[in-house]
């Protein structure tokens, strides 16, 4: 499986998309139609195999299958339709790597759609993540955080701890309504269990409210009324629904897409 990335010159006439929804209902129309080489995209193309050659375009800088970040060679911008992609080894998928792809493709004005964590890039150096928030791509660093590896993979590995699948999966799922980012530890996640995660998640509940889960947890009732103590419940309730949710639509964009 590779991190897959679609990359396009947004047609002037056509508005741009306001959205990742919208980027990816334009992006599979127009991964289909034909267009004349862009320039653009080599530009873009070049400028990623200076910091990541591979296999092909550039056979003599001592880059291997191992090590080569790419999921395809060559990189080299040459398409015949109207969408470039290009796909990144998973277990290359790195921070450094993302800034370079989005600011690779800023610099030429292209758009960039990142289907599996549902994240719009527009040229002006701005993203549009799934839930509609708007920000600007830093410019001195990944718009993440550099992550802290031992956290996610810790508890991906004392959620799996004496536990079955099933269970393992539901710890999981916390762990990605978290992190929200499960391409930078699903690697850690065993396969068994990344199986099942992908069956549960094909098919997602239309809402929050479908999530069938109760709230089990504790919270400090002290001097609160029967009524209080119920609506909080409800609250806290409400909360875990959501958040299981959006763990779930970030499973289901990580292995759907």
């Amino acid at each position: 499986m590779s991190y897959i990335f679609f990359v396009w010159e947004h047609p002037k006439a056509i508005p741009a998309p306001a959205s990742p929804e919208q980027a990816w209902q334009f992006v599979r129309v127009a991964s289909s139609i034909p267009a004349e080489m862009n320039p653009r995209y080599q530009a873009f193309a070049r400028a990623l195999t200076a910091h990541y050659p591979d296999l092909e375009s550039m056979p003599d800088t001592g880059v291997d299958s191992d090590t080569c970040v790419w999921a395809d060679s060559p990189i080299d911008g040459q398409t015949e339709l109207a969408v470039y992609t290009i796909g990144v080894r998973n277990s290359c998928m790195d921070y450094d790597l993302l800034w370079h792809i989005v600011h690779a493709a800023c610099d030429e004005g292209l758009y960039v759609l990142d289907r599996q964590s549902a994240t719009l890039y527009r040229p002006d150096r701005t993203y549009i993540d799934m839930e509609g928030r708007t920000a600007i791509a830093n410019l001195q660093r990944p718009h993440r955080p550099e992550p802290n590896w031992e956290e996610p993979a810790g508890c991906v590995a004392k959620s799996i701890g004496g536990k079955s699948i099933k269970e393992a999966v539901e710890q999981i799922v916390e762990v990605v309504a978290r992190f929200h980012a499960p391409a930078d530890f699903m690697p850690f996640v065993p396969e068994p269990v990344q199986h099942l995660a992908r069956e549960r998640t094909k098919c997602l509940p239309a809402s929050a409210d479908d999530v069938p889960i109760l709230f089990s947890g504790h919270f400090d009732s002290t001097g609160m009324s029967t009524v209080e103590i119920a609506a909080q419940r409800r609250r806290l309730q409400r909360e875990r629904k959501e958040q299981v949710f959006r763990a779930m639509q970030a499973v289901h964009a990580y292995f759907h897409a």
